[in-house]
């Protein structure tokens, strides 16, 4: 049995999720200590287990990303940041 993947979520600081009816999870970034979401070590880590949690839960068809700021996210150039946890 898997584990419903938003609380993990829940529980890394800068994200939030929720689960609709058809098992989609929305996942809000929102770095409260930052004017805008910056990529960055801490971001990677966090996401890391994000994914992970994703990946490991069954039951969700699908992950919709989003900001809770007005723009969504800065740093994207240094996307190969993301593998490095891989």
């Amino acid at each position: 049995m898997s584990m419903d993947c938003t609380q993990t979520i829940n529980e890394v600081a800068d994200f939030s999720a929720e689960r609709d009816d058809d098992n989609i999870v929305t996942v809000t970034i929102n770095q409260t200590a930052r004017q805008m979401n910056v990529i960055d070590d801490t971001f990677n880590q966090s996401f890391a287990v994000l994914v992970d949690a994703f990946i490991n839960d069954e039951t969700a068809k699908g992950l919709i990303l989003t900001s809770g700021k007005d723009s969504f996210i800065v740093g994207a150039d240094q996307v190969r940041q993301f593998y490095r946890w891989r």
